[in-house]
């Protein structure tokens, strides 16, 4: 971002730094290929001003980015960072980052004439040595015995790296050394990160984006890539949700780590959850056990043993879980298998999860949460390759143990939860371990207003519930309360009362500057999907859509085995917005390709399926590859594609003569949704009644 720094700042270090590095990686020598004033190295700096989209075509690694922000930062805090590298300078760099990544940062940082070492070799240049300060502990078993031998030697500055200060061996403590904390990421390294991985956006995009990122001081400091990793979503507009929904999981698992009981009062009752289906249900079936238990009017062995929860992320799994001890009014105990796996080796993963059910039998009656529980993987899947295949085995085992001692349990139901449940070891599934395992979807049209109406409170009367519904759709309960918390910070910036536009900003982001005729494109395009797929009978229509986020049809199909026809069918669906667009603009445009989950992806991989890994096409029954995988396309393509051609012209000839017949309700329902951007219910009804079956495709 352009913006003046003195010489001094820790951007302008980073900034250099970055610029010398993109530099070098351009020099065919390896020699530095542009003057930078580097940390305090004498030479002119390649700019007045601060400007990191400058090297946002440099493919710099992101998170190596972010952890050198980290150390400068720190750096910087503590005094001069020319100091670091003086002769005979000793740092203790107290972090929980990542060695290799504080290595990658000194060596950006270092002047021209020092070299950077992890070892004590005798060497011409001055060089910065990093030891890990459990090397030079004769207490154990990584010490190097030449190292005390080594450091006498010279007076090469040394940089000890510590995760904690408390474990210190004297032989380092004594040293008068300066101590460098280097914290977790905050929301000051975000500016240069947004401007290297999005240099199209204008510093005040890059300064709205950052505010509605939460505080990160819940972030550990060594979940750096976590946060990165939400600079994967190729609109920028999304990360601070997803970064929104990382934090909103770092506070429940630190609050996890607190003996805490949950009461009713500080969750949403059973009864007012929405969303959750079969599992609401589920839930209530077991807090009236718990409670007649807890009575004396149930022996424990009636009681359910557990429940097993399926779902996309954010849909409440968590939530229902807290709601459950709460109106119990029994303690929670929540665990997950990457709390787990973070204890290290498999004997102190097992200990964590021995400790994990003991806490909830101490505290019984009580309700035990084991969130990831398909991290576990299943049994069925696995390589066999040895040393990885009997860690999984032994810690599912482990678990199957525990899930078995209902006896040596008496008080504590374990609820799980899962995102995929394919992935969970049917041993896990079955009755007795799980007595209840229950899928969950995304949240209706009527239960998103309901939830964005928990989430706001007494300022519902403000917001328009309905509008907001609309443009949730086919989210998660999670991105609803991001979304709140993103206006409010909005509505707080301007000292105002918070804004429908501040939702719909938060949910979408800006709209994208197109023309009214670009608008009715996009609702066309969608609405030819709904009534394609009518016409058709492939699904049920559940909403049509536009917005800030693009277009969306929701079809539910029903049918679980497909025939020959119906593969034909889907084909149809996915290229009817594009033949839509045809139908009254007599064009199309590129929004119904480009990317793998495109329509015309979703078409070319049905066909290819349908000849290369089910069987259906010319060679017959025949099988070259798995379904909906890369090679099922590669097979089609290099020697079927006029057969693959030949599928999808038939499906766009089908569907073109569908369009034509239903022309003006085309027309019509666009026009509808360019006012109320989204149609479902009886409105949607009353639109796809009109269209008329078609059996001579179907």
């Amino acid at each position: 971002m352009q913006t003046e720094h003195p010489d001094n700042d820790w951007r302008r270090i980073v900034y250099d730094a970055l610029v010398r590095f993109c530099a070098d990686a351009h020099s065919p020598d390896g020699e530095t290929g542009a003057e930078s004033s580097v940390a305090g190295v004498s030479a002119p700096s390649v700019s007045g001003t601060l400007d990191f989209r400058k090297v946002a075509g440099e493919a710099l690694p992101l998170a190596q980015v972010a952890a050198l922000c980290l150390v400068v930062k720190a750096c910087v805090q503590s005094g001069d960072i020319a100091d670091i590298w003086q002769r005979g300078a000793t740092t203790i760099v107290h972090t929980s980052l990542d060695a290799q990544r504080v290595s990658w940062s000194w060596k950006r940082l270092l002047p021209d004439h020092f070299e950077f070492s992890w070892d004590f070799r005798s060497d011409p240049h001055h060089v910065l040595r990093m030891v890990r300060a459990s090397n030079l502990d004769p207490r154990r078993a990584s010490f190097e015995h030449g190292l005390v031998d080594a450091m006498t030697r010279n007076d090469d500055p040394i940089v000890f790296l510590t995760s904690s200060l408390d474990d210190l061996h004297p032989a380092v403590a004594m040293f008068d050394a300066n101590v460098v904390p280097i914290g977790g990421i905050d929301r000051e390294v975000l500016p240069a990160l947004f401007a290297i991985r999005y240099p199209e956006l204008t510093d005040e995009q890059i300064e709205r984006l950052v505010s509605q990122v939460p505080d990160l001081n819940a972030v550990p400091p060594g979940d750096i890539d976590c946060v990165v990793l939400a600079f994967r979503q190729s609109d920028p507009n999304v990360v601070p949700m997803i970064i929104a929904r990382y934090v909103e999981q770092s506070l429940d698992e630190v609050a996890s780590t607190e003996p805490k009981l949950w009461r009713p009062s500080s969750v949403v009752p059973l009864n007012d959850l929405v969303g959750l289906g079969a599992a609401k249900v589920a839930a209530q079936d077991a807090l009236a056990a718990l409670r007649d238990w807890q009575a004396g009017l149930l022996p424990w062995n009636a009681v359910p043993r557990g429940l097993l929860i399926a779902g996309p992320a954010g849909t409440g799994k968590t939530e229902l879980a807290r709601s459950l001890a709460g109106e119990a009014d029994v303690h929670l105990v929540t665990a997950s298998y990457n709390q787990w796996q973070k204890s290290g080796s498999l004997s102190h993963f097992l200990g964590a999860m021995e400790k994990s059910f003991d806490e909830a039998k101490r505290k019984a009656p009580s309700i035990l949460f084991i969130d990831e529980i398909d991290a576990f993987y299943t049994r069925t899947d696995l390589s066999g390759d040895g040393r990885n295949d009997s860690y999984d085995v032994k810690a599912i085992t482990a678990l199957l143990e525990k899930l078995d001692g209902i006896s040596d349990r008496e008080g504590v139901i374990v609820v799980a939860a899962c995102n995929h449940l394919k992935f969970v070891d049917p041993a896990i599934r079955r009755a007795g371990r799980f007595d209840v395992v229950v899928e969950i979807g995304l949240p209706t049209f009527e239960e998103l207003a309901v939830i964005f109406g928990q989430h706001l409170g007494d300022r519902t009367s403000e917001i328009d519930l309905t509008v907001c519904a609309a443009a949730a759709l086919g989210r998660t309960g999670a991105d609803c309360a991001a979304a709140v918390r993103m206006a409010g910070a909005t509505a707080r910036r301007g000292n105002r009362a918070m804004t429908t536009d501040d939702v719909l900003a938060a949910l979408e982001g800006d709209a994208p500057k197109m023309s009214d005729d670009e608008w009715l494109r996009l609702a066309v395009h969608e609405c030819g999907h709904a009534i394609v797929a009518t016409a058709l009978n492939v699904g049920s229509v559940e909403y049509v859509r536009i917005g800030g986020s693009g277009g969306e049809c929701k079809i539910a199909v029903t049918r679980v085995l497909q025939t020959e026809n119906d593969l034909h069918l889907s084909r149809c669906v996915a290229l009817a917005g594009r033949e839509a667009e045809r139908v009254i603009f007599g064009t199309v445009v590129t929004g119904s390709g480009g990317v793998l989950d495109s329509d015309i992806a979703k078409a070319t991989k049905s066909a290819a399926d349908q000849i290369c890994a089910y069987g259906m096409g010319s060679l017959g029954p025949i099988w070259l590859a798995s379904a909906g995988s890369p090679l099922s396309v590669r097979e089609a393509i290099a020697g079927h594609l006029p057969e693959v051609a030949e599928m999808l012209q038939v499906a766009e000839n089908d569907v073109s003569s569908v369009l034509i017949a239903h022309r003006e309700l085309l027309i019509e329902m666009a026009n509808k949704i360019l006012i109320e951007k989204v149609l479902h219910g009886g409105g949607l009804e009353d639109c796809l009644s009109q269209v008329t079956l078609n059996n001579r495709v179907a």
